[in-house]
């Protein structure tokens, strides 16, 4: 690796679409009871498991997701 080069890392995009989505919140089971996970800022939803994760046009880049729905 050149000294000289920069390294870059991607995270969610600011505006996610994610933020209003229906699909965004999720639940996990744990010991102590349900723990309720806010899925915005994360690479998956109830739509995109954890396997397959959201689309990196929508996570990294702002698109719009096929799948959104706004949250009542």
């Amino acid at each position: 690796m050149d000294r000289n080069e920069q390294f870059h890392s991607l995270t969610a995009h600011p505006q996610i679409v994610c933020e209003t989505c229906r699909f965004r919140p999720s639940e996990l089971a744990v010991k102590e009871g349900i723990l309720k996970l806010d899925r915005a800022d994360t690479g998956n939803c109830q739509i995109y498991k954890s396997h397959s994760g959201k689309p990196d046009n929508v996570y990294f880049y702002g698109a719009e997701c096929e799948h959104y729905e706004k949250r009542a």
